[in-house]
């Protein structure tokens, strides 16, 4: 994987669960804020922290409400900055928007970090045809075959000289919220599975044999994660 997109390859493709089709404006994708500030917390640490935004102003001409802002990030050791801006009517027909600097700054974040690779799929427009939206998951999944880690104890390596264990684990500690790790961990297994004949017998003992087989949990602490 090149250097300069490493972060790019990690954070580009978006799951179509953290998105939604908004018909204003002529339609377009809207990516779930919340989930895109996780991605970022992953790669970057805590916000505020290790990222954020700073220098913030709001002026207001008109009916327009201009937010301007820095985004600053810590990755691998370096440290990054760069402006961000956003600018919404805050008036809907006679009646203020109470939500007008919310959407404003969401928007100018949700912009700035596309401008480091997160959800880039959207903003490239991919979202606009149906066969990607279908296909992207399984996208995913390709890319974190040949991929590295970018986390826990085992960072840097590929995700195919990760153990089972650890894959097993990471799934077992997300508690049914899947996270991008989780994810990342399901997917290897599966290309696992597609690919070594044992997890064939295995997962045939088990369903032949359930009663026979062993609850295990491998013995990893929330401090492998990071």
């Amino acid at each position: 994987m090149d250097n300069n997109m490493k972060l790019w390859e990690l954070v580009c493709i978006t799951d179509p669960a953290h998105t939604k089709h908004v018909d204003q404006h002529g339609g377009f994708t809207a990516i779930d804020a919340q989930h895109q500030i996780q991605n970022a917390t992953e790669q970057f640490g805590v916000f505020g922290i290790s990222w954020g935004t700073k220098e913030t102003t709001i002026n207001v001409i008109d009916e327009l409400i201009i937010y301007q802002s820095v985004l600053w990030f810590s990755y691998e050791d370096e440290k990054g900055e760069f402006p961000i801006e956003s600018s919404i009517h805050f008036m809907k027909g006679a009646r203020v928007d109470g939500d007008a600097v919310k959407k404003v700054a969401t928007d100018a974040l949700t912009k700035g970090l596309s401008r480091l690779g997160f959800n880039a799929d959207v903003f490239l427009g991919k979202f606009d045809g149906n066969k990607y939206v279908q296909t992207s998951k399984s996208v995913k999944k390709s890319e974190i075959k040949n991929g590295e880690v970018w986390f826990g104890k085992h960072k840097g390596e590929k995700w195919g000289d990760v153990p089972d264990d650890y894959l097993e684990w990471l799934l077992m500690s997300s508690s049914g919220n899947l996270s991008d790790r989780s994810r990342a961990a399901q997917a290897e297994l599966d290309n696992r599975k597609e690919d070594d004949s044992s997890y064939k017998v295995k997962r045939f003992l088990e369903e032949s044999y359930p009663d026979n087989t062993e609850q295990h949990i491998p013995p990893h602490t929330d401090a492998d994660l990071f």
